[in-house]
């Protein structure tokens, strides 16, 4: 897309009204990220007391043990590790929500847009590194199912549901299958910063008690240390600085597992309730299985595409 200043800079100040701004009191920018890191590392060596990071994995997070001491990277290589710009913002305009004639005439405000957040490269962005190392294999667990809950976007999900309904294709056609299988399916606006997070916080330490063998306190940490890169993960767009009032940020390393991991949080509670409510509303089809057209999942395919 082709836009001119005015409206690129009409949509990030639009899209920036429910952030939070950021003042330095007391402190610059790169003191403020210092604190941050020292606060990260702290919890990172507490996890390797733990025996839950390796040397190798604390290494990574800028952490060398020389000696039974803990000490910073230094060096040449220690410039890899001391990011103190904040992240960059921009908006993501999500094109596929209008029809081809409806994109021709749109003005360029009226376009949905997703904002992403580029957190790749920031002080907390080799702890959410480790987060991801840590969680997406905890993550697909947690959500497995059939059909699989876990979801990296809409494509993936959409060709896991391909997958699932070839597998499954034959019984349903001869009306083999043990139970009727519901697939209910709801758009989320901004499902991200919508998450608040004390659930996100909850949500970890769920999926860590049920799918590894840490403790509580080992639980808690890694909860804590989460949060804290949530917390602080700051934008700059102009001269001033913005952070997201709530939620997970779009664009970190983590984001995605995190996600999948709340979501699943907040839906088990509720999932008898589904179900039960399906059977109480869908007499009608009960005894017949509901297909998704293979045609209308390809032609999904192809615009995501």
């Amino acid at each position: 897309m082709i836009l001119n200043y005015e409206g690129y800079n009409g949509i990030m100040r639009r899209e920036l009204r429910d952030f939070e701004t950021v003042m330095m009191v007391g402190c610059t920018i790169s003191e403020h990220f210092e604190q941050i890191r020292e606060t990260c590392n702290s919890s990172m060596i507490k996890l390797h007391k733990l025996k839950i990071v390796n040397v190798c994995m604390l290494s990574h997070t800028g952490i060398k043990l020389y000696e039974k001491l803990y000490r910073k990277v230094h060096g040449a290589i220690a410039k890899f590790f001391r990011c103190n710009t904040p992240a960059y913002a921009y908006p993501l305009f999500k094109t596929h929500k209008l029809s081809v004639d409806e994109l021709l005439y749109a003005e360029v405000a009226d376009i949905p847009v997703r904002l992403l957040q580029s957190a790749g490269n920031i002080p907390t962005s080799r702890i959410t590194a480790f987060f991801e190392v840590l969680l997406k294999p905890i993550s697909v667990q947690y959500c497995s199912g059939s059909p699989n809950e876990f979801c990296k976007d809409s494509r993936h999900y959409i060709e896991d549901l391909i997958s699932w309904q070839k597998t499954n294709k034959e019984s349903f056609e001869k009306g083999t299958t043990k139970s009727t299988s519901y697939i209910t399916v709801a758009d989320v606006k901004a499902l991200f910063p919508s998450l608040q997070r004390h659930l996100v916080n909850e949500a970890i330490e769920d999926a860590l008690k049920k799918h590894s063998c840490y403790n509580r306190i080992v639980r808690q940490i890694v909860a804590e240390l989460n949060n804290i890169c949530l917390e602080n993960v700051i934008i700059q767009y102009g001269s001033c600085l913005y952070k997201q009032r709530g939620g997970i940020v779009a664009g970190d390393n983590h984001s995605v597992s995190l996600a999948n991991i709340t979501v699943h949080y907040i839906l088990q509670p509720i999932a008898d309730i589904l179900d039960s409510t399906m059977r109480l509303f869908g007499p009608q089809i009960q005894n017949r299985q509901i297909l998704v057209s293979d045609q209308l999942l390809i032609q999904y395919l192809r615009i995501m595409a």
